[in-house]
């Protein structure tokens, strides 16, 4: 398993400009990646084609179907192409955090947050820090199922939005992240408190989670007791 944490400084924009950096659902500014000594933006989101009604709601049927960690996250399909691979074969770490990115931005989208409300309302978010968990390769012609939430929030200034990827052919989850954002004003670009709407929208989703992955995450935490327990016995061993 790969993981990868990457923490972003707050900046302030020059005087005058408007905020140009990472919005509260994915950053409007692509990812970018230098090849050959120069910087060529990161393959975009390679949709699954344009759906009919019937294959629109065939494709969310079986992402409800899914092993997610919460229930009825925001999800969104694509079709790893030639284009998101590294020279290993397999789907560039860059790649992942583009579709991420994307991914959080359509379901801002689908709370009623869209960019032109972050301008009406002055405020947005930028992103404090990414945490990427990848679990498993994957390769060209996999059909990727990415999900998203919110997973805690202050209700003041700082939220954390997680993600999980589902390969569809096994149903292997094959990455886990979530990303910190911090509520700025859109022209200061200086910390501000999140507005009524930011509050109303982005609540944390519900905790529960589908029968089988409880199992999974009690088996887990089981685990997780039975080691810290051995360690206790190695650290601090019985008097004798």
């Amino acid at each position: 398993m790969r993981r990868l944490a990457v923490a972003f400084m707050l900046t302030r924009p020059p005087p005058g400009r408007a905020l140009a950096a990472q919005t509260a659902a994915g950053p409007q500014v692509l990812q970018r990646r230098k090849l050959a000594g120069r910087d060529k933006p990161a393959p975009a989101m390679r949709q699954s084609g344009d759906m009919s009604p019937a294959s629109a709601s065939a494709s969310a049927s079986a992402a409800a179907d899914l092993p997610w960690d919460v229930a009825a996250p925001f999800t969104q399909r694509v079709i790893v192409g030639p284009e998101h691979l590294d020279i290993f074969k397999h789907t560039n770490n860059v790649v992942y955090l583009s579709w991420l990115e994307q991914v959080a931005w359509g379901h801002s989208q689908s709370l009623g947050l869209g960019f032109d409300d972050y301008r009406r309302l002055g405020a947005g978010c930028v992103a404090r820090r990414h945490e990427l968990d990848y679990l498993a390769a994957t390769f060209e012609g996999d059909a990727l199922q990415l999900a998203t939430w919110i997973a805690e929030t202050d209700g003041r200034l700082t939220m954390w939005r997680a993600y999980q990827v589902i390969r569809e052919s096994d149903r292997r989850t094959v990455l886990r992240g979530r990303t910190q954002w911090v509520c700025v004003d859109m022209l200061s670009g200086r910390p501000r408190r999140m507005p009524p709407e930011f509050i109303a929208a982005y609540r944390p989703a519900s905790s529960q989670v589908q029968p089988q992955q409880a199992r999974r995450l009690a088996e887990f935490r089981g685990d997780q007791r039975v080691l810290i327990e051995a360690l206790a016995q190695v650290h601090d061993p019985d008097p004798v």
